[in-house]
């Protein structure tokens, strides 16, 4: 009698591994969910994403934070995992599209940036002399542009710090700008402010500010006065009246510039202590002094200017 081989039966429409290709979407979409959300997080603690971004995700409620409400609602039902992973489709996708706008093309579309910020007043202001004062908890980016005038708007990262307010005060021949904190909500503050100012005026300034970007190149500038922290940028054209430096700084100084410091400073080993300070040069005499205050740690550094 000859042995029948075994009936294999197979239900029409399925196919082996079906089930386990289907729970690996499942968890492929669940750790792309965590993966978006944890991404906001770690942009925001490292510093790149503002805190606004909430505002974002609640104006798009019905795309972000909706199908996520769902999810969790129907997480403990009977429903099929197929059916309670879409929800998390379109939350994954807006928490990786947002920050990526944030930090890209920051379009007017989201709340965050809905909010006018930016004071610009280049080539608006008829004044040659300008002296500009900020007192900030902030940091500042300070940068030459062509043209008289400033501008000035907002860092666009997470901090504590409102928007820029400008009052613009005439004393004489000389116009007086004071930078000073709008309040603002506390989702919307930032890191601190962005300045540009004009090369084609003569520039008294005052800055207090925390790591701070301070570069001086291309300004016309006669009386300095700088405190806080952060870096300080020099290059060969610059001459001062005054210039006085308190707090915890790195001064970079263009090789060629001859400088006098003094006060309590480090400065590169090839610059020579006399009775009346450091200078950067021997063969020819400073033409630019900066005064360290006391209590203050401040490098000054070499470096090649780029032309």
């Amino acid at each position: 009698m000859v042995e029948q081989p075994p009936c294999k039966r197979q239900v029409r429409g399925s196919t082996p591994l079906s089930g386990s290709k289907f729970m690996s979407y499942v968890l492929i979409i669940r750790i792309l969910f965590i993966f978006s959300l944890l991404s906001n997080f770690i942009l925001y603690f490292l510093g790149y994403l503002r805190q606004s971004v909430i505002y974002d995700y609640i104006a798009y409620w019905p795309f972000s934070l909706l199908p996520l409400f769902l999810y969790l609602l129907f997480y403990r039902s009977s429903l099929r995992e197929a059916f309670k992973s879409v929800y998390l489709i379109l939350p994954t996708i807006f928490f990786i599209i947002f920050p990526i706008l944030h930090l890209s093309i920051k379009p007017s579309f989201l709340p965050t940036f809905s909010i006018p910020t930016e004071i610009n007043r280049i080539n608006e202001i008829d004044e040659f002399g300008l002296s500009l004062i900020v007192d900030t908890r902030g940091s500042l980016e300070i940068e030459a542009v062509n043209g008289n005038g400033y501008l000035v708007d907002i860092l666009n990262s997470p901090g504590s710090l409102g928007f820029p307010e400008v009052i613009e005060t005439k004393i004489i021949e000389q116009k007086k700008l004071l930078i000073r904190e709008m309040e603002v909500d506390s989702l919307l503050k930032t890191k601190g402010w962005k300045l540009y100012l004009g090369t084609k005026n003569l520039w008294d300034i005052d800055f207090f500010s925390i790591e701070s970007k301070i570069n001086l190149q291309d300004l016309d500038l006669r009386d300095v006065k700088i405190s806080g922290t952060g870096q300080i940028y020099l290059d060969e054209k610059n001459l001062f009246n005054s210039f006085t430096i308190s707090g915890n700084f790195t001064v970079f100084v263009p090789k060629n510039l001859p400088l006098l410091v003094e006060g309590n400073a480090t400065v590169p080993d090839r610059w020579i202590e006399a009775t009346i300070g450091y200078l950067s040069q021997t063969n020819q005499s400073y033409k630019v002094k900066i005064v360290v205050l006391n209590d203050s740690e401040v490098t000054f550094e070499d470096y090649e200017e780029q032309q």
